[in-house]
């Protein structure tokens, strides 16, 4: 029998819905979508997002999402997870956090204040010296989301070494040349692309078996294909991926599956999208559905590819879905319950730690 996944959960602790404890973990069967009762292991505030070391089992990043944001490494041990360090980050609201690849570098965004932070890391996977913060004035049109700059999404790029910021306020993307010496994150040395007014890109994401990259925009929710060429990265082709509501456009997670599809949540409608990128071609959905609950923050994909969950956050439940050979959702009975789920990724500690 193959042993289960062991899915962690962040959930929002603090404000009028947040109703979750800190940090969860839950086991998965991942032939059939059952999960097991949900179980705190770590009393963190509002841990919204989580990263792993890319080489080291059982070490995990998170972030505290609250005024005075925090960055926090943790070990996951058969009883829970060990807190071993807290350091304060920049500004305010952080949301989201990336390892790069080599696991020298972790980056964070603040959303509410805009900033967007650089560590090193140890060979342990400490935390080390802070290497650099970044913030840019601006705006975007859209006076009640777009009043200043909302650092949203943080990704490491290699070939060459570069740290993408999708800045949901500004309407850009960001890029940063790593490779160069000591890392900075210096605007006179970036280059930006430029979105659409008014679409707030969210959510970076490479996509399985191209070279390109996909932004999930949340405010117009669309999906934006960025492609490089000798002249450097610029938007190839956009498609909105779910059908307009009376709500602001609230798209939020996107994730990549093994045969180059996308799989994107809408919390507006409650939905889940599957998304083909033909090469040389626009964006096209192919499905959606709904997600089994309300306000969809987060999905992910197993290892395999065959399953895909979706933390569903203002009706505190995670529901599961099969993805069928052709890559499209069907949705399971199986679901757990828990307090404002925000954050969903797959455990890396070795199987002995675990209960």
């Amino acid at each position: 029998m193959t042993a289960p996944l062991t899915l962690l959960i962040g959930t929002y602790t603090e404000g009028p819905s947040g109703l979750g404890a800190g940090l969860y973990r839950c086991p998965v069967v991942a032939a059939t979508g059952a999960l097991g009762a949900p179980r705190r292991i770590a009393a963190l505030r509002n841990p919204t997002y989580l990263a792993t070391h890319p080489a080291l089992d059982g070490t995990l990043y998170a972030i505290e999402e609250t005024a005075a944001p925090a960055l926090v490494r943790l070990h996951l041990t058969s009883s829970g997870a060990r807190v071993l360090q807290r350091r304060r980050l920049t500004g305010s609201g952080a949301c989201h956090l990336a390892v790069s690849p080599d696991g020298r570098y972790l980056a964070t965004a603040q959303y509410q204040s805009g900033h967007v932070d650089l560590f090193s890391l140890g060979g342990d996977g400490a935390i080390g010296a802070h290497l650099a913060a970044f913030h840019a004035e601006g705006n975007g049109p859209n006076p009640a989301r777009q009043r200043g700059p909302h650092a949203h999404c943080v990704l490491f790029l290699t070939d060459p070494d570069v740290l993408a910021v999708a800045d949901l306020g500004r309407d850009c993307v960001t890029l940063f040349d790593l490779a160069a010496g000591a890392p900075e994150l210096r605007a006179n040395t970036a280059r930006q692309i430029a979105f659409p007014p008014g679409s707030g890109p969210r959510h970076i994401t490479r996509i399985a078996g191209s070279d390109d990259l996909a932004v999930l925009c949340e405010l117009d929710e669309n999906l934006t294909l960025l492609r490089r060429d000798q002249a450097g990265w610029h938007l190839a082709s956009r498609r909105r991926v779910f059908p307009a509501t009376p709500q602001d456009g609230a798209a939020a997670a996107l994730r990549t599956g093994p045969t180059g599809l996308l799989y994107a949540s809408g919390r507006s409608g409650h939905e889940i999208a599957c998304i083909a990128c033909p090469a040389g071609q626009a964006p096209k959905v192919i499905q959606t559905v709904p997600s089994g609950g309300h306000h969809p923050r987060d999905i992910l994909l197993s290892p395999d590819g065959r399953l895909l969950l979706a933390a569903n956050q203002h009706s505190h439940s995670i529901t599961a879905f099969a993805v069928a050979p052709d890559s499209l959702l069907r949705q399971t009975p199986h679901r757990a319950e828990i307090g404002s789920p925000a954050c969903l990724i797959w455990s890396t500690a070795p199987s002995g730690d675990l209960p």
